[in-house]
């Protein structure tokens, strides 16, 4: 009798709790904690059990099985009520753009600063290299009509591409302009040529590689936008995530027996064995817990329609 007395008088505490917290701490967790993975867990498309840590497995198989619905239902009930409040949305927008961040292409990073010397110092020392039997200075002019002949053949691109890549057509006429520029310089003075080969394509390296990072952020925060408004619809997300744990739960086996294989314990049964791991996990979590979770799920679920 004192045993039934003290557990029916620790359900009244855990439904009557002074501070939200309390109830947290009684099954290893905390209340920031229990926001956190709220709002990580709606932003996802599926639902998933990660958030549940190994203490809070330890903390909640220690707890004694008269408690363990009211354990369920007073942190449900926490989380409801959060996510019911004035501020939830807020702070779910706040978690979204956290997430997915639209990024600022910078042009004056020093790094493009940094890149350009770096190339120029690498150009000027190949184009002055001594080399027996190699004329670098020639092998670097004679490549310019190979460098011309293909920005002519990417002119022919219409607009359309270049905007995909984030291009423009004038860098091109502008390279093949430069390019007839060091030709005839190279034919006059190639002391000359080698400073301003190393400046322009220096310069034009940098160019492009501003361009394709440009454009990658354009692209990342265009997707970015996107997950953001399909996440954004947290009720049609809590909705179907409901649905998805009720789903995961609807058939398991608490009478299922186990049997020891090496430092494992198996199911006896060869196709509960072969069940996904949410199967496997919730059977681990016991009747009490996943029935008292499946019938907030149901009432919650009501109250949504």
């Amino acid at each position: 009798m004192p045993k039934i007395i003290l557990v029916a008088f620790f359900c009244i505490l855990l439904l009557s709790f002074t501070y939200v917290s309390d109830v947290f701490q009684q099954i290893g967790t905390t209340m920031e904690e229990a926001r956190q993975k709220t709002l990580e867990q709606l932003s996802h498309d599926e639902f998933d059990f990660y958030g549940v840590t190994y203490t809070m497995q330890q903390v909640c198989k220690q707890l004694p099985l008269g408690v363990r619905e009211a354990a369920v239902n007073a942190a449900a009930r926490a989380v409801r009520d959060y996510i019911e409040s004035p501020g939830f949305k807020a702070d779910y927008q706040a978690y979204l753009n956290s997430q997915y961040p639209m990024e600022t292409f910078n042009a004056n990073d020093e790094k493009w600063g940094q890149m350009k010397q770096s190339k120029l110092d690498e150009l000027t020392n190949t184009l002055n290299m001594q080399v027996p039997g190699m004329d670098a200075v020639q092998l670097f002019a004679q490549q310019l009509d190979a460098e011309m002949q293909g920005d002519s053949s990417l002119l022919a691109m219409d607009d359309a591409q270049f905007i995909a890549m984030g291009m423009s057509k004038e860098n091109f006429r502008s390279d093949i302009t430069e390019d007839k520029m060091l030709k005839q310089l190279y034919a006059t003075n190639k002391d000359a040529f080698k400073k301003k080969y190393a400046e322009l394509f220096a310069a034009r390296t940098v160019r492009n590689e501003m361009l394709g990072e440009k454009n990658d952020i354009k692209n990342n925060n265009e997707e970015n936008k996107r997950k953001i408004t399909a996440a954004s619809d947290y009720k049609s997300q809590l909705r179907k995530q409901l649905q998805q744990m009720l789903e995961q739960t609807a058939d398991i086996d608490f009478t299922a027996q186990l049997k020891q294989e090496g430092n494992t314990k198996v199911f006896v049964n060869p196709d509960y064995e072969s069940k996904p791991p949410a199967w496997k996990f919730y059977f681990r979590c016991g009747k009490e817990y996943v029935n008292s979770a499946r019938k907030f799920a149901k009432d919650w679920l009501k109250d949504l329609q």
